[in-house]
């Protein structure tokens, strides 16, 4: 237990010794609360409401995104001062502090989500039933943070490779646009895409509970398993 309030510490020490990653912590809540009035307003223009659900999903994902950024970027500076060698011969190994240090954005995500989505005002969904979609969407995590820390070689190509990823936003789309069955195999390679199946599902006037837990053990699952694929890679990378 000392170990972990001991990392903690650590890694708030390292977010806020850094100007423009101690600002990403706050970034999903202020975000959400600018596009309840900016959405509003560009709908006075353009006939946009009937696309709210999707602006809500993009405030779904954002948490995880921006908190698996700052993971992945101090997972590098780690890799790049052998701390990882060192932590290999510890008791609790490689394994456990990864573990420890993915557990509190993991965590902050989903609450994050809980409370930015209904600080938007975009979707009707909240309480019980956006616990689905915000577990999802927080199990990306330690996925995207270790294809960062796996696949960039410093923090300059890490930021490339972020900025890079913002394209699988448009993988949410999938769930809206594309026929069901097309749906699905897409889901296999673009994760985000199971945070909008099933905020699409629990948004719906009649929830069929069974096909949300279907759902979401399904988007749990391709999240594990492209963890465990990026986390081999990074293992491998660190030596």
């Amino acid at each position: 237990m000392s170990t972990f309030i001991e990392q903690i510490k650590a890694d708030s020490k390292n977010i806020f010794r850094d100007p423009m990653i101690s600002i990403i912590p706050f970034v999903p809540v202020l975000a959400a609360f600018a596009l309840s009035y900016l959405i509003p307003y560009i709908n006075t223009f353009f006939a946009i409401k009937e696309y709210y659900h999707i602006f809500a999903v993009f405030v779904i994902i954002l948490s995880p995104m921006l908190y698996s950024m700052v993971i992945g970027f101090m997972l590098l500076e780690d890799r790049d001062e052998q701390l990882l060698s060192y932590i290999s011969i510890t008791p609790s190994g490689k394994g456990g502090y990864l573990s420890r240090k993915m557990f509190i954005p993991v965590v902050a995500s989903f609450l994050i989500t809980l409370i930015s989505v209904p600080v938007s005002r975009l979707s009707p969904v909240h309480g019980f039933l956006l616990v689905f979609p915000a577990l999802v969407s927080a199990s990306g995590v330690p996925l995207f943070a270790l294809f960062l820390a796996g696949f960039a070689n410093n923090k300059v190509e890490g930021l490339a490779y972020a900025k890079g990823s913002g394209v699988l936003f448009l993988s949410i789309l999938f769930a809206f646009f594309l026929p069901e069955p097309i749906q699905y195999i897409a889901g296999f390679i673009f994760p985000y895409y199971w945070v909008a199946r099933v905020f699409e599902t629990v948004r719906m006037t009649e929830v069929n509970y069974l096909r949300v837990v279907i759902e979401t053990t399904a988007g749990l699952s391709v999240n594990i398993l492209w963890t465990y694929i990026f986390l081999r890679k990074f293992i491998k990378k660190c030596g």
